[in-house]
């Protein structure tokens, strides 16, 4: 199979000046299309501020916890660890145990040998166990110090409270006055619970701009995406795009008989899992308002196999809100409907007690930034879904997929708010 295409394809990396030129193109075919992506590849690699970022060694950071006494502010017991009981990778991740009426955490102060501009970017992985809606809040907070002396924190960081798996949060914003140093802080305030930290990654960039040129025969539109959604449509197969260098991109060549050609930059590459196909070509794409969004690709069926659609969507806020009839999905020109659901069922009850219909062709999708799973507190908590997990859809689709080639169409129904998808893959059992 070949992921999100319908050709199969060579990349050949040519290096011109301390660039890197990427030529895509399909083999054995009548028509041939060349993606040729130029730019610095050093723009892509950002150093990270952060000292010790994997908790690998006992350093760099400093702990705190503290609490409220007659009304004032003082020292408690700290309440965090260096563990190897959990991380997202390496040996060792920081955890904080949550104990209400404490605030702990952990803080880094980041000295810049002169002052900074462009935009500030903060990633980081989290667990939770246990988080609580009532609870204080949790993720990270920066302070930072500007050339002028003018102190502030930078406004939000915050992340929903919930429970996450250790989940890539991102945060991008643009330095409004030159920046002299700051200070990070990773917290778990008035909280039950546990909270892990893990690959910390502070750095500061500039938007840089990449050439690309496309050739080929009967080529109709070229494409610009990156997570967020389209960043250009044109009928210029030559040209430049200033890019923000934090995000990952891709070129999506169309042409007149309607077939894809696909070059991610910088390019991707992704673990291969048996009978695992993945579809999308970034870990998360985002469809605009009453948008669609398709895809085309190749896969060998094998006797005896049951095949698998596997999607997670949500709606893109800022805050966990609710849910809506806000998806449809075609295969092959027909619509997946609820009776190929399966490990859940077709309805679910959340938390406040209320029963809910998923839908039949139109798929009810939960509200939220990241694909958080509410607090066993929250009214939106989904008591029975499997895992609790109200973003993953699962269809059997063995009869309806083709030997050879297959369209996907994603339709986002919502007149509100942007559809984000992830992990669309096909499964073989």
């Amino acid at each position: 199979m070949t992921s999100g295409t319908n050709k199969d394809y060579k990349i050949l990396g040519v290096f011109m000046k301390g660039s890197i030129v990427f030529l895509f193109f399909p083999i054995l075919c009548f028509s041939q299309v060349n993606i040729n992506v130029s730019f610095d590849e050093s723009i892509f690699k950002p150093k990270n501020y952060v000292k010790n970022p994997s908790f690998e060694e006992k350093a760099n950071w400093k702990e705190y916890a503290s609490k409220v006494v007659e009304g004032k502010w003082e020292k408690a017991d700290i309440i965090g660890s260096y563990t190897d009981k959990e991380k997202f990778e390496g040996k060792f991740s920081y955890k904080i145990n949550g104990k209400r009426g404490i605030n702990a955490g952990i803080s880094q102060v980041i000295n810049f040998d002169s002052s900074v501009t462009g935009y500030l970017y903060l990633s980081f992985r989290i667990k939770t166990k246990g988080t609580i809606n009532e609870g204080g809040g949790i993720g990270p907070s920066i302070q930072v110090r500007y050339i002028d002396d003018e102190s502030k924190y930078l406004p939000g960081l915050t992340i929903p409270k919930g429970i996450y798996n250790w989940e890539e949060i991102k945060f991008i914003t643009e330095i409004t006055k030159p920046i002299k140093s700051l200070t990070l802080y990773l917290t778990y305030y008035d909280q039950e619970g546990e909270c892990f930290y893990d690959n910390i990654f502070l750095s500061v960039v500039k938007k840089e701009k990449v050439k690309y040129k496309v050739e080929g025969e009967g080529v109709k539109k070229v494409r610009i995406y990156n997570e967020d959604g389209l960043v250009k449509e044109t009928e210029n197969f030559e040209g430049e795009e200033e890019i923000l260098p934090l995000k990952n991109y891709y070129i999506e060549v169309e042409d007149k008989k309607g077939n894809l050609y696909v070059k991610t930059f910088p390019e991707i590459k992704k673990e291969k899992k048996e009978g695992e196909f993945d579809i999308i070509y970034l870990k998360e794409e985002t469809i605009p308002q009453k948008g669609e969004k398709f895809y085309k690709f190749n896969i060998k069926k094998e006797a005896g196999k049951k095949y698998i659609l596997n999607i997670k969507a949500r709606l893109k806020t800022e805050k966990l809100a609710g849910h809506t009839n806000a998806i449809e999905i075609y295969l092959n020109g027909e619509a997946i409907n609820v009776n190929r659901l399966i490990e859940r069922k077709k309805n679910f009850t959340t938390a406040d007690g209320k029963t809910w219909d998923i839908g039949n062709q139109n798929f009810r999708v939960f509200y939220s930034p990241y694909f958080v799973i509410p607090p066993e507190d929250s009214s939106y908590f989904p008591v029975d879904i499997p895992n609790n997990d109200p973003y993953t859809f699962k269809f059997d689709i063995t009869d309806i997929l083709k030997d050879g080639e297959n369209k996907i169409l994603i339709i986002n129904k919502s007149t509100l708010k942007e559809l984000v998808i992830g992990d669309l893959k096909i499964i073989a059992r």
